[in-house]
């Protein structure tokens, strides 16, 4: 199984960076209301094999919408 962190800015994608690669994971770049079309189709194609997924910043930096996005593409 494979983790995910998903961040919609650069000092967030930093923060949360280290984190990852201590799961050997990989690190998702979001826009702050949306997926961008690179995310949402590494999402599509091995968002069934992600065990756990953080998301990295508050609710200005990743919206309830794209959180919901994601959730919907790791079922």
């Amino acid at each position: 199984d494979a983790v995910a962190g998903v961040a919609a800015n650069l000092p967030d994608a930093l923060a949360c960076g280290s984190i990852i690669c201590l799961h050997k994971g990989v690190l998702l770049l979001t826009k702050s209301g949306e997926l961008p079309p690179s995310t949402e189709w590494w999402l599509d194609s091995y968002g069934d094999g992600v065990s756990d997924c953080y998301l990295f910043g508050g609710p200005n930096s990743v919206t309830d919408s794209v959180k919901n996005d994601i959730q919907s593409k790791l079922r």
